[in-house]
């Protein structure tokens, strides 16, 4: 079994459906441990759109989770890589 451990950031934010005008509060994970000046920044990105529009974060949470696959798994997924970890092109 191949392993790694991920710390993510579940964001939990307010916003505005634009076809609707309901304001909603949703969940939101992020990929990686980030501050709330930080989410605001990519989730404002992410959420200003035709359908909604970001009003803020009201809570961010730190959680690390481990996930794994088997080796028959990881081989038929991954991509080979040089020494300084950039893929090689086959």
């Amino acid at each position: 079994m191949i392993t790694r451990t991920f710390v993510t950031t579940s964001c939990d934010i307010m916003v505005v459906d634009t076809t609707t005008n309901a304001v909603k509060n949703v969940t939101r994970m992020l990929p990686e441990k980030v501050d709330v000046p930080t989410a605001e920044k990519i989730l404002r990105k992410k959420w200003n759109t035709a359908d909604g529009i970001f009003v803020r974060v009201n809570s961010v949470k730190h959680m690390e989770s481990i996930f794994g696959m088997t080796e028959e798994t990881f081989l038929a997924h991954a991509v080979a890589l040089d020494d300084r970890r950039k893929p090689i092109d086959k």
